[in-house]
């Protein structure tokens, strides 16, 4: 059974069933990108965020795999590949992950708790590309948000947490319960809606065009579980994902590309 997780801020989840769908999305031929480099494409029309990656767009965004944090290597198996999908509008980022997964769980249920320790992916986004300061967001299968602002990635204290997006929006969407460890699952997918003008407003910059912006970034999941492995990333980190070294950088292009 799947179940779409909603989040807003200050409300409580909601949830909801609907029939499977086929993950990851398909897409009508490779889209190779060029390491370490990433690219967000501009969409016309906002994202409904729902958790399912189902919207024309899918098919035409480019495909990122996470590799094995650990050793550095693609993951072998595909019960649990992961995929990212980066794109924006004049409002949001949008961070969307299809993480396939056997074992789905998660006993956090506020907002700001450790997710870290269980299974969760997180966005890292400094907005000026530098070393300094970045902000980190991450979000559970069971769609709770933890997002800080992080000054030192060798001292990561709860204090940080006390940043919150306030405009942000995710949702999930399950392929099996991720309330009981008994079953055999299949996915779980996340949409995340970053607000720029909040992030562009944390980091003292100017409102700007994103066109004319270049931010360093790097995309992760945390897996829990007798099956898979422990710590995805699109730039492996061999251990702590606090370093911003290992950040790529992000580009935006206002015309998606062609097939």
């Amino acid at each position: 059974m799947k179940k779409i997780l909603p989040y807003l801020p200050l409300l409580f989840l909601l949830f909801g069933g609907c029939q499977p769908r086929q993950a990851p999305p398909q897409q009508a031929t490779p889209l190779p990108l060029q390491t370490p480099d990433l690219i967000a494409y501009k969409t016309d029309t906002p994202l409904t965020i729902d958790g399912h990656l189902d919207e024309p767009i899918y098919r035409l965004l480019p495909q990122i795999e996470l590799k094995n944090s650990m050793n550095t290597q693609p993951v072998s198996d595909p019960a649990y590949a992961t995929y990212a999908y980066l794109c924006y509008d004049d409002s949001f980022f949008y961070a969307s992950f299809m993480c396939m997964d056997k074992d789905i769980h998660s006993r956090f249920h506020t907002r700001d708790q450790r997710l870290w320790e269980e299974e969760a992916v997180e966005v890292f986004i400094n907005l000026n590309a530098d070393t300094a300061n970045y902000i980190e967001i991450e979000v559970s299968p069971a769609n709770v948000v933890y997002d800080s602002y992080i000054v030192n990635p060798t001292e990561i204290v709860d204090s940080t947490a006390t940043f919150n997006l306030h405009r942000l929006r995710t949702a999930v969407a399950i392929e099996g319960v991720w309330e009981s460890r008994a079953d055999l699952d299949t996915a779980w997918s996340v949409e995340m809606a970053i607000p720029i003008a909040e992030l562009q407003q944390k980091e003292g910059l100017p409102p700007q065009k994103l066109e004319e912006s270049v931010w360093a970034i790097n995309l992760f999941r945390l897996n829990l579980d007798d099956f898979g492995p422990r710590a995805f990333a699109w730039n492996p980190t061999k251990g702590s994902f606090h370093k911003p070294r290992l950040f790529g950088i992000l580009a935006f292009r206002e015309s998606l590309p062609q097939r």
